[in-house]
């Protein structure tokens, strides 16, 4: 149907186009009023073609208000990325927005859709557009990651293609949750990278999402305003990440030099609600770790320029939420690294600064991030 419009309103404008320049003797084709109702039609046609055109690229309600207004609502309504569902909240509204006007149930381009999981995992002509676990075979990832002016690279002509956050999703969708269209976000643990970029794509804050994810897995008692009074008057700068539960990010000012014992130890009364913690610049000990590793949930630590060692590294084995971790400028040396490599959270550790050369950090661990070894 759309193919035949397209036709007929190019013959009718053709028709049009030599009545205007008087080339058709007919003298009825010569009269004013003829031309005008050929322009109407022409008109007309050109509307109808293009809604034609627009169902077999969108489906056949795609002009109607309420898909629209339906679409928008859902998008709207994943306020929480640990509820998404990572296939249908995610993955195909990005397919269907870069792949969906060739590839759909209307139109499908080498008999290929992704209107719905089972279809893409199915795929088209030339085999299945996704395989759980394997992006070599998968169709689908390999014509995304082509080199642009690759004629098997998608989308084709011209359109516009995935961004590198959205194939990063892609890809790491692929590699660990294709297998299943009803998967949660949350469930799928998915790498911070891929959190950021999925929040960006739903419109989610990702303070926000650090603030779901945080309050997932934390239980911590609230923080009196008495108490926080004390460590202020103590000399600790105190900012809330989360309330309820009560998140705390502490530093203690790096010009404070003297013997800082007594000022941790008065954290203890707050030790689950520590999630950041900076005592960078001061005189912390190894024998103060003891009080540091007491802090279960806390994910980032910072010590650098201290006169820590290997023996306070040792006792912070135990933090099993930490995450990142700054020994800039202390008196660690490459004996440490094994003690690194033994926490199971930690992520990154910056390590400049210290007698840790970069040949000695070699190979690096697979999950864990060592930064700054000169």
């Amino acid at each position: 149907d759309h193919m035949w419009a397209g036709i007929f309103t190019t013959f009718i404008s053709f028709l049009a186009y030599l009545m205007s320049i008087k080339k058709i003797p007919l003298p009825i084709l010569k009269n004013g009023k003829t031309l005008v109702t050929f322009i109407v039609m022409i008109f007309v046609f050109i509307s109808i073609t293009g809604h034609l055109g627009g169902s077999l690229t969108h489906g056949s309600d795609y002009i109607s208000a309420s898909v629209l207004l339906d679409d928008q609502k859902k998008k709207n309504s994943v306020t929480n990325i640990n509820e998404a569902y990572l296939f249908e909240d995610l993955v195909q509204p990005i397919l269907e927005n870069k792949c969906g006007t060739c590839h759909n149930e209307s139109k499908k381009k080498g008999n290929f859709s992704v209107a719905s999981f089972q279809s893409l995992v199915k795929g088209g002509k030339h085999g299945a557009a996704v395989q759980p676990g394997s992006l070599a075979e998968s169709e689908l990832f390999k014509r995304i990651s082509l080199n642009p002016k690759n004629k098997k690279f998608m989308p084709t002509e011209g359109k516009t293609p995935l961004s590198a956050s959205e194939m990063a999703i892609i890809k790491w969708w692929i590699e660990n949750s294709a297998a299943s269209n009803d998967k949660k976000f949350a469930t799928a643990s998915p790498p911070e990278e891929i959190t950021k970029f999925a929040a960006a794509w739903l419109g989610i804050d990702v303070n926000d999402v650090f603030q779901q994810n945080v309050a997932m897995n934390i239980k911590a008692a609230p923080v009196s305003k008495k108490v926080l009074h004390q460590l202020k008057q103590a000399g600790f700068f105190i900012k809330y990440l989360h309330y309820n539960p009560d998140l705390l990010d502490i530093t203690l000012p790096n010009h404070n030099k003297e013997n800082i014992t007594d000022k941790l130890k008065l954290l203890r009364i707050i030790k689950d609600n520590i999630l950041w913690l900076n005592i960078s610049g001061t005189n912390a000990s190894d024998d103060d770790m003891d009080i540091i590793n007491q802090f279960k949930n806390m994910q980032r630590l910072r010590l650098d320029e201290t006169p820590v060692s290997n023996i306070g590294i040792t006792k912070l084995q135990e933090l099993q939420s930490i995450q990142s971790l700054n020994i800039y400028g202390t008196r660690v040396t490459k004996d440490c690294l094994p003690t690194l490599r033994k926490i199971p959270s930690l992520r990154t550790a910056y390590i400049g600064g210290t007698k840790i050369a970069p040949k000695e950090i070699l190979p690096l661990d697979s999950t864990l991030k060592i930064i700054g070894a000169y």
